[in-house]
C-alpha cells in the first residue's frame, strides 16, 4: 500500500518570518515550502506527516516547532492508536520543558501541532491548538477537516469548516 502526500507551508501574511515545520517521513523543512512537494511512501513502515506552527509573539516559536517535529517524528513508529499518540503529545511537551529548563530555545516557547500517522492498519490523526488536519479524497472537490480545533474558532458542521464572514 502507498500514500500520496502533498505538503506546502507560508509564512502568512502577518508575521515577518516562518516559525513553522514541516515532516514527512524523514524529510523535514523550516523555511517556506510555497511549492507544494509530492512524497509517495510505502506503507510498509508507518509514515509521519506533521505541521507544528510555532507561536508567533512568543520567544523562538521556530525552535519549539521543530523540537516537538523532531520528537514526534522520533516516536511515530510506535503509534498505534488515539491513546498512543496522545501519550506521544504529552512525551513531545514534557521534552519541550526540559528543552527551557536547560537553555534549548527561550522560556515561554510554544507551538502548535497537528498530523497524521499512516500505517497499513490504521490512521491515527492528531493536534494540538489550531493546526488541523484535512482529508482530500480521491475525485473530491473539497477538503474535510479531521481534527478538532483545541482553541476557539471557526464554527464546524459535520466535520466541514463553516467559515464565518
Amino acid at each position: 500500500m502507498q500514500a500520496v502526500v502533498h505538503a506546502v507551508i507560508h509564512r502568512g501574511a502577518v508575521r515577518p518570518g516562518n516559525e513553522d515545520t514541516l515532516a514527512v517521513g524523514d524529510w523535514i523543512a523550516g523555511n517556506d515550502v510555497e511549492r507544494p512537494k509530492r512524497f509517495t511512501h510505502d506503507l510498509s513502515a508507518p509514515l509521519a506527516v506533521i505541521v507544528a506552527d510555532g507561536m508567533g509573539g512568543h520567544a523562538a516559536g521556530d525552535v519549539a516547532s521543530r523540537y516537538v517535529t523532531e520528537t514526534i517524528q522520533q516516536g511515530a513508529a510506535d503509534v498505534a492508536d488515539a491513546e498512543a499518540a496522545g501519550d506521544l503529545l504529552i512525551h513531545a511537551n514534557r521534552r519541550l520543558y526540559e528543552a527551557m529548563d536547560t537553555g534549548v530555545g527561550a522560556p515561554g516557547m510554544g507551538t502548535t501541532v497537528a498530523g497524521v500517522i499512516l500505517r497499513q492498519d490504521a490512521t491515527v490523526q492528531f493536534n494540538i491548538g489550531d493546526s488541523r488536519v484535512y482529508r482530500m479524497d480521491p475525485g473530491a472537490r473539497a477538503l474535510t477537516q479531521l481534527s478538532v480545533d483545541d482553541t476557539p474558532g471557526p464554527k464546524q458542521d459535520n466535520g466541514r469548516t463553516a467559515v464565518q464572514t
